[in-house]
């Protein structure tokens, strides 16, 4: 029998300062990798599955984690940490805390990120709180202008709602294309197929 998803939402309103550029910048820096690397964006760490896989087994790029959990993005710090004392050297990858709807402006620089992984998003289901989601008006409006040409939005969830929703914003600025399978997968995603349940997914280019 599948079991339930169940996950705390942290209340994305309850962080109301954008984060710096500063906050992903120095750690890249500090560590060799500098910031000329293709940077790649996952809006909502999680538990850094997907996070940590991808940057391993793509070293030519830099790869950034934005959560809103404290303690969830401390965490996937830690991990990541943990892979540089080992010896594995995991330079190209870190994740910084904080509100991801209100940062990406603040956080990168017109055509700087050449993807952004939207991936089992708080669903807030509720109309009230329908304005915490991860993607709206302004937010599509951000991504595009920080994409690349030919940037590419990642989007998967397992709430049909939600992947309606979102793929409407998207289309306003975006073209959707048929979705590129990607070999790493996030807590989420692996959890999900496990119990055989049903995962949307799509792509938008810009």
């Amino acid at each position: 029998m599948a079991q339930r998803r169940f996950r705390i939402h942290t209340n994305p309103m309850s962080f109301p300062i954008p984060i710096t550029r500063e906050a992903w910048t120095k750690y890249f820096e500090e560590n060799g990798e500098g910031t000329n690397k293709p940077l790649y964006v996952d809006l909502g760490t999680g538990k850094g599955d997907f996070l940590i896989d991808i940057a391993k087994n793509n070293p030519e790029n830099n790869y950034l984690g934005l959560e809103v959990r404290i303690l969830q993005n401390l965490q996937v710090q830690e991990k990541i940490l943990k892979e540089n004392t080992e010896g594995k050297k995991l330079t190209n990858c870190w994740s910084v805390q904080g509100n991801a709807t209100i940062s990406i402006k603040n956080m990168f620089k017109d055509k700087e990120v050449s993807a952004y992984f939207i991936q089992f998003p708080d669903p807030w289901l509720k109309k009230k709180h329908v304005k915490r989601r991860m993607v709206k008006d302004n937010n599509v409006e951000e991504m595009y202008d920080t994409l690349k040409d030919d940037g590419v939005v990642y989007l998967i969830t397992d709430v049909e709602e939600v992947f309606i929703d979102f793929c409407e914003h998207l289309k306003t600025k975006f073209k959707q294309i048929p979705y590129h399978d990607i070999d790493e997968k996030s807590h989420w995603e692996k959890w999900r197929e496990l119990n055989n349940e049903t995962i949307y997914r799509a792509c938008f280019v810009k």
